[in-house]
């Protein structure tokens, strides 16, 4: 797909200015991770689960973390914004290799978040938004802008476009972001007569207003990871929330 036509096709992110602030402080240091951990037999149950429902591992991942979010760092009433990574595999021409690079971007899943409703009532708008985010264009846009920023002569647009990023996300809300990396490869951690007891993915370390949930599995134990900065975030809300989001979990 050419660039004009992905400009065309797809839409930018909308505002995440819904959620409850998450900084604490200005300073930037102290990188620091929070963690929490399900073995098989409830990894299995929440696979079981999904199947039933027939909705996604990830949109049961990602309507927890709706109700977590809720539940920690509070929201207005309205739209609801979590963004979640986008293949773009998916547009390359029939038979074309991959090329060498990132074949990924993000985009948004929003909805209309109502509390106090059940768990059903949350997966099902979360099931929606990201069908429709499936089918749509949404994902090409910010790489067909970052091939645009690749040219000298695009500064000012450049300029403009991290003014545009930086409205995108009022210092005073969060900016929540879901990664589900899946099933970690067993060939991907082999190396040789060295034998890895445990593999995992930590994601990285975000500033406010950014919150980014790591979600990866490796031998049938999910791990939920995130990474903050304990200068500028309270630890103890991080905390809070992975666990509100293993309590919403529906298996």
């Amino acid at each position: 797909m050419g660039l004009l036509m992905a400009l065309g096709s797809a839409r930018l992110p909308a505002r995440r200015e819904g959620w409850g602030p998450i900084a604490t402080g200005e300073a930037r240091a102290g990188p620091a991770f929070a963690l929490r951990r399900i073995g098989p037999e409830r990894v299995r149950a929440l696979r079981a689960w999904s199947r039933a429902h027939q909705v996604s591992v990830t949109d049961l991942l990602l309507a927890a973390l709706y109700r977590a979010l809720h539940a920690t760092v509070g929201a207005r009433p309205g739209q609801l914004t979590v963004g979640v990574p986008i293949d773009l595999r998916r547009y390359l021409a029939p038979g074309q290799a991959p090329p060498v690079c990132n074949l990924s971007n993000s985009a948004d899943v929003t909805i209309a978040y109502e509390p106090g409703a059940p768990f059903d009532d949350t997966l099902r708008r979360v099931h929606a938004a990201m069908r429709a985010l499936k089918s749509s264009g949404r994902g090409l846009t910010l790489a067909a802008l970052a091939e645009l920023l690749a040219v000298p002569a695009l500064a000012l647009a450049r300029t403009g476009l991290e003014q545009f990023v930086r409205r995108m996300a009022p210092a005073g809300s969060a900016a929540p972001f879901l990664s589900n990396v899946g099933v970690i490869d067993e060939r991907l951690v082999d190396f040789g007569e060295l034998a890895v007891a445990d593999a995992y993915g930590l994601g990285t370390v975000m500033f406010p207003p950014g919150l980014l949930l790591t979600v990866s599995t490796f031998r049938e134990v999910m791990t939920f990871a995130i990474g903050f900065c304990d200068t500028a975030t309270d630890r103890r809300l991080v905390e809070r929330l992975l666990d509100e989001l293993l309590g919403s979990l529906p298996a």
